[in-house]
């Protein structure tokens, strides 16, 4: 035993561990007692441990930790104490790790982190605070771990954030800090951030943001500050982040944006501004994103869409306009979204569908315009769609079907036209791939079995019964 170098003891029923468990594992270099049940651990019991670079006690009921608990564990690299019911941490518990690069003390029920806590820490990379209750950070509590990385305080109770308070991180990269109670942040308090990658600053009370917050941030890749109240956002906010790949504003309360919004933004590849109160949107606004591959738009108050709004978004592969007030689109809408693999315009006020709509969308996959109001459709409006797997038409105020209205959709494996109003389907399809046809909810007056002797990949055919047709 004397020579063992890794010790596995989790999920068993241990509630106390005693002092001298451990004497004379000298050699050992990984310890894991996580998932039990111990309540407490005696100062002295890892004194042995002179090699110890792992050390895992996550999911226990730890609530007090002993000053001298961690004593002597100069090698040690990873500590875990996730999941457990720590309320305090004494001052110095730390001071022997100065090799420890990272620290998760997720999950617990900290209230207050002192000055001083991290003394010891000049290693640590990767720093995990979520999940607990602190109400406050002091003003340097994070001096001692200049080289932190990754810094997490997601669901606790901070209510503000002061200047100082990431003074000296100069190497991190991500910061979360969602779910709290934050309600601005002073406008350079990343000053010293350049070189992060990554911040949440999602679920929290933000009202404003002020126009210098991301300044520095020119090496930031995905800014999140969803679920927040959001009413406006100046011009140019983003302009120094030349490198942002992901934003996320959905959930706010914006009700319009500024054309040059998103001036800059040259590398975007996401944009959420779903859950707003967005009424309209200027031409050009998404001039600058030319690598954009996602936009979600859905669920806000647009009734218009101006004829250029997607104008040089040739990248874009997802377009969600879906849980609006559009009464109409123009033709030409989508001329420049040559890739598009996905269009949403369910959930809208849509009368009629122009022809040539979604003219050049020849990679579309899957087009979704159910629950509209739309009354016919033009034979020829899907010609240019021949990868179009998904198609759902259900809860319109469609009466006819052209007999050529599907020519061409050699790939179509689902078809919707539930709840509609059609008489009579045509026959002389070409829908010889199709496996999921629904249009249960209309007003058929005839149906032959002769009508789908061609589809033979069809595997569901709701509302009929299979021995009606098969």
């Amino acid at each position: 035993m004397q020579l063992l170098e890794g010790l596995a003891l989790t999920n068993n029923k241990l509630k106390t561990i005693q002092i001298d468990l451990f004497y004379g594992l000298s050699k050992l270099e990984g310890l894991d007692i996580s998932n039990n049940s111990i309540e407490s651990l005696p100062s002295g019991v890892f004194r042995d441990l002179h090699l110890l670079q792992r050390l895992g006690l996550y999911q226990n009921k730890l609530s007090v930790i002993q000053t001298e608990l961690f004593y002597g564990l100069t090698k040690l690299q990873v500590l875990g104490l996730r999941n457990n019911t720590i309320k305090s941490l004494p001052m110095g518990v730390f001071r022997d790790l100065q090799l420890l690069k990272e620290l998760d003390l997720n999950n617990n029920k900290l209230k207050i982190i002192k000055i001083d806590q991290f003394y010891g820490l000049s290693k640590l990379q990767i720093l995990y605070l979520s999940n607990n209750d602190i109400e406050s950070l002091p003003s340097g509590v994070f001096q001692d771990v200049p080289i932190l990385q990754e810094l997490r305080l997601n669901n606790n109770k901070l209510k503000m954030i002061q200047i100082d308070h990431f003074h000296g991180l100069t190497k991190l990269e991500i910061l979360t800090l969602g779910y709290n109670n934050i309600e601005s942040l002073p406008s350079h308090v990343f000053r010293d951030l350049q070189l992060l990658q990554e911040v949440g600053l999602n679920n929290n009370q933000f009202k404003r943001i002020e126009m210098d917050l991301f300044h520095w941030l020119t090496k930031l890749e995905i800014l999140t500050l969803a679920y927040n109240i959001i009413e406006s956002l100046p011009s140019h906010v983003f302009r120094d982040l030349q490198l942002l790949q992901g934003l996320a504003l959905n959930n706010n309360q914006l009700k319009g944006t500024e054309i040059d919004l998103f001036y800059g933004l040259t590398e975007l590849k996401t944009l959420y501004l779903t859950n707003n109160s967005i009424e309209s949107l200027l031409s050009g606004v998404f001039k600058d994103l030319q690598l954009l591959q996602e936009l979600d738009i859905s669920c806000n108050k647009l009734k218009i869409i101006q004829l250029d709004l997607f104008y040089n978004l040739t990248k874009l592969q997802i377009l969600d306009l879906s849980n609006n007030s559009i009464k109409s689109l123009p033709s030409g809408a989508f001329r420049d979204l040559h890739l598009l693999q996905e269009l949403w315009l369910f959930d809208n006020k849509l009368k009629m569908i122009q022809i040539d709509l979604f003219y050049g969308l020849t990679k579309l996959e899957a087009l979704d315009l159910s629950n509209n109001s739309i009354e016919s459709l033009p034979s020829g409006v899907f010609q240019d769609q021949q990868s179009l797997q998904w198609l759902v038409l259900g809860d319109n105020n469609l009466k006819k079907i052209q007999i050529d209205l599907f020519y061409g959709l050699t790939q179509l494996e689902t078809l919707d036209l539930s709840n509609n109003s059609i008489e009579a389907l045509p026959s002389g399809h070409t829908l010889d791939n199709i496996s999921h046809l629904i249009f249960n909810y209309n007003t058929l007056n005839t149906f032959t079995p002769s009508l789908f002797k061609d589809l033979t990949h069809l595997r569901e055919l709701p509302g009929v019964p299979k021995k009606g047709y098969m």
